[in-house]
């Protein structure tokens, strides 16, 4: 079964995957990065959209994102003042954190899990519940790297 899911998963997921446990390892590390690559951030929030206009039942769809693209917003600000050591001009220092990984693999898995249970139980994959849960984690997930940002965009030393 298992090898049958990873030779069904299109080429292209692959160095997606490859890339996301990058992105995900660099973020482990204490780091200085450009403000500008930083306020790249949000656009890995876009990953599950593909997934999401897949859904039945659109309206329940986006209003559970746009829900949960807000929670993460707000966790995502709250969370960055661990790791948000200070911002000079256009360089950003960071200490080491996990949650970026945690929040890719979040996001990578949960595509792949659509898909897959699209085709292996429809039956789940159809209803308001499934539609909903899947929505709302999609959502805050995004919403983590939206809130992050903003409070790069807001520091100020206190």
């Amino acid at each position: 079964m298992i090898r049958g899911v990873l030779d069904g998963a299109p080429v292209w997921v692959w160095p997606l995957f490859v890339l996301l446990l990058f992105i995900g390892y660099k973020a482990s590390k204490p780091r200085q990065t450009s403000v500008i690559l930083f306020y790249f951030l949000p656009l890995l929030g876009l990953i599950p959209i593909n997934s999401l206009v897949q859904l039945p039942f659109q309206a329940l769809a986006w209003v559970c994102f746009g829900i949960g693209c807000v929670a993460g917003v707000f966790g995502g600000y709250a969370l960055q003042n661990k790791w948000l050591l200070g911002k000079h001009g256009r360089i950003v220092s960071l200490s080491g954190e996990w949650f970026t990984m945690l929040v890719l693999m979040v996001i990578f898995w949960m595509n792949f899990a659509s898909g897959m249970m699209k085709t292996v139980s429809p039956g789940i994959y159809f209803t308001e519940g499934f539609i909903a849960l899947f929505s709302l984690l999609a959502g805050a997930a995004s919403g983590s790297f939206l809130g992050r940002v903003l409070k790069v965009l807001n520091y100020s030393r206190t």
